[in-house]
């Protein structure tokens, strides 16, 4: 049965999806049990932010879009440094590193203001997988 995530775009969402994806570090010993290594990520990702940060400088005021705090950008970085994560190919490694360059975070709200909603986006996005 496929199993889909929708987290935050910042270093806690995407340390959450690492934690369904690879199971968390404090249960090492059970992660067979616990994690979830087809987990399907649906966003917000990068991508979104691109687009958001269009439409900022266009005028448009976007909730959920933030500058990155220092205790963000801590996290991000250290998460570079986890199993999973160090590898090259590693799309949460290129998500993180891309949101360190940009400097932005972004809450789910911001993909739930276009037209339909969330709804409506989740829906999208499960038909184009």
């Amino acid at each position: 049965m496929p199993v889909y995530g929708l987290f935050d775009y910042d270093p806690d969402g995407i340390g959450i999806l690492y934690n369904y994806k690879y199971g968390s570090a404090r249960y090492k010993h059970d992660t067979s049990s616990v994690a979830t290594p087809r987990i399907t990520w649906l966003g917000v990702r990068s991508c979104h932010v691109f687009d958001l940060e269009e439409r900022r400088q266009a005028g448009n005021n976007e909730q959920g879009l933030m500058h990155l705090s220092a205790r963000d950008r801590k996290k991000a970085t250290k998460m570079l440094d986890w199993p999973h994560v160090v590898e090259e190919s590693s799309e949460l490694r290129r998500e993180l590193q891309i949101m360190l360059i940009l400097g932005y975070k972004a809450e789910i709200q911001v993909v739930g203001a276009a037209d339909g909603g969330l709804l409506r986006w989740v829906e999208d996005k499960m038909v184009v997988l």
